[in-house]
């Protein structure tokens, strides 16, 4: 389903570690074309020496470049999706099923990119992803901030758009990858993976990306064909992507800014963009840039960054939280006992995380009913001193298991796969096995049903609608509150108004139908389930971390929770 195109040019010692971390992939539908651009190591050799994979094809040419050798890989690919990956760089051992199971839901898509992670030349890491789109997979637009959703090893492309393309210009000493990038992403859909499942190695001999000094005015040429080209085929495309316009303005003026005070950059970045382009900028910019108004312009562009951000449109090097990614997913980055990604992780595919995720609805289903037929006096939930752990649990692990979901679409989807459908199967199951008790009298049947599912009322072995119903709308209001109380002053501050407003129902003995009144409480247990997650996230993991963490927290609830008091 996925052909794997690496262009090979003198990596030889890097290219037995980048091989193995696909050889590992968990996903095995693949082939891997080779494309040898004139090396001058033994790159191949090694490669026949350590791998017998008949997956793996090596296509010799004269050098070319790296553009020239991934446009020859496409040519040569055998499937309709090419996944990218450069000679020294690491995939995730998931990287090829998160990919796979992303195209099959989006098969129409132009390019599909990943976070991933930087090793920096000093062994230091750091997370390459936008931090508004962490977990998120889905269709965003490419020019809200290139830089930051693509990255050659991180990315995939569809051959039928690629087809529509000019290729990688064979003429550009860098930003080749991108000039094709844009060019599929003005085509069609863009696909981003909120998660860092790519990792790109610096630091390593013969990188383009290392160059520094004056060696960088020789880009210049290819950064100028750069914005010439892709807005040339922004016009060609008759895309109405306004976002385009203003990336490309704020890209420019984002190079501007290191060049304007350095004559020679400047005078040739201008005189040789495309003269449609400079024509969007105004007489008063450019006024700016020729005649080296150097701090006006500055601060001419910096005026002009904050427009954009508040777009609050992805930034390059914004800071991520990382306990908002999968544990799993997390220990990619380099640890002081594994710098290697190639080795089998501990990250279980994304199949077996739907059935993990039910077993957590099965569980909090479970709790539900235990309560019920253990204390089925008990029904009063949350507004009486005889309620018992089991409802405050219920809510408290509802926001535990299924923390750190940005997409509330997603979000309130989960619930109702692992929460929702659990719940009436195993109401069905209990209302069959007590079958006699409603069935006894007929005219008691409608009475029955609406104690049992409506009033709240339950029986001994029935659970109660409210707890669905009261649960997604708990849900709901919990989002935006979870996504906005980040530091722990706004945290605190919103578990305290949530109190005073479970205290405001309970001492003006306020009545909502199917127990509504409940649901101050109810978002106090779901937000403490969310942060105490968050904080087990950053401890060392151990059970009695989990246990101490979650029972106090428990118990902070309840005595927040005026409610209980009464």
């Amino acid at each position: 389903m996925i052909s794997v195109v690496i262009p090979l040019y003198n990596k030889a010692h890097t290219i037995v570690n980048t091989l193995s971390t696909v050889i590992n992939q968990i996903y095995t539908d693949f082939e891997i074309v080779i494309v040898n651009d004139g090396s001058t190591d033994n790159g191949v050799n090694t490669i026949v020496q350590h791998f017998s994979d008949p997956r793996i094809r090596i296509i010799n040419q004269p050098n070319a470049g790296v553009s020239a050798a991934r446009n020859r890989g496409v040519q040569e690919s055998i499937y309709q999706y090419i996944a990218f990956l450069d000679a020294d760089d690491e995939w995730h051992p998931d990287y090829l099923s998160i990919m796979a199971k992303t195209i099959l839901q989006y098969p129409n898509a132009a390019l599909y990119c990943s976070g991933g992670i930087v090793h920096n030349a000093d062994g230091s890491e750091n997370y390459r992803i936008a931090k508004k789109y962490i977990n998120y997979i889905g269709v965003i637009n490419f020019f809200e901030n290139p830089f930051q959703f693509a990255h050659t090893s991180g990315t995939v492309i569809n051959k039928f758009f690629f087809k529509k393309t000019s290729g990688s210009p064979a003429n550009m000493k860098c930003l080749e990858d991108f000039a094709l990038f844009v060019q599929l992403a003005l085509l069609g859909d863009f696909i981003y993976i909120g998660l860092p499942i790519s990792k790109y190695i610096g630091g390593v001999p013969g990188q383009i990306t290392a160059a520094s000094g004056e060696k960088l005015f020789s880009f210049l040429p290819s950064i100028n064909l750069y914005y010439n080209l892709i807005y040339q085929k922004w016009k060609e495309s008759h895309n109405n992507n306004n976002i385009f316009k203003h990336y490309i303005k704020y890209d420019i003026r984002h190079r501007f800014k290191g060049y304007v005070k350095q004559e020679k950059y400047n005078d040739y970045f201008l005189r040789n963009l495309d003269t449609s382009l400079i024509k969007d900028f105004t007489a008063f910019e450019l006024y700016l840039y020729r005649h080296r108004k150097v701090k006006a312009a500055i601060l001419w562009i910096n005026l002009t960054k904050v427009i954009w951000r508040l777009h609050k449109y992805p930034i390059v090097g914004e800071k991520v939280n990382i306990h908002q990614i999968p544990y799993q997913i997390s220990k990619m980055v380099k640890s002081n006992t594994d710098t290697n990604m190639s080795k089998p992780s501990t990250y279980m595919s994304t199949k077996r995380i739907i059935w993990i995720d039910i077993v957590k609805g099965c569980l909090l289903v479970f709790i539900c009913c235990s309560h019920f037929g253990a204390l089925p006096q008990s029904i009063a939930l949350l507004t009486k001193p005889t309620a018992t752990y089991w409802v405050p649990l219920f809510f408290f692990l509802s926001g535990y298991l299924f923390h750190g979901n940005n997409n509330f679409s997603e979000y309130i989807q989960k619930k109702v796969r692992t929460l929702l459908l659990p719940y009436i199967a195993f109401s069905l199951i209990f209302i069959i096995i007590d079958w006699n008790t409603y069935i006894s009298s007929v005219p008691q049947i409608k009475a029955n049903l609406y104690s049992i599912f409506v009033a709240g009322t339950g029986s001994e072995k029935a659970p109660p609608l409210w707890f669905v119903i009261v649960l997604y709308i708990a849900s709901i209001f919990s989002f935006p509150i979870i996504n906005f109380a980040k530091t722990l002053k706004s945290k605190i501050i919103t578990i305290f108004l949530l109190s005073i407003g479970a205290y405001i129902m309970s001492e003006r003995d306020i009545k909502l139908p199917l127990m509504l009144h409940v649901l101050p409480s109810a978002i106090i247990y779901i937000c403490i389930g969310q942060y105490v997650k968050a904080f087990t996230d950053m401890s060392s993991r151990k059970p009695s971390t989990y246990i101490t963490t979650a029972t106090l927290a428990l118990t902070v609830g309840l005595i927040l929770d005026f409610s209980l008091l009464i």
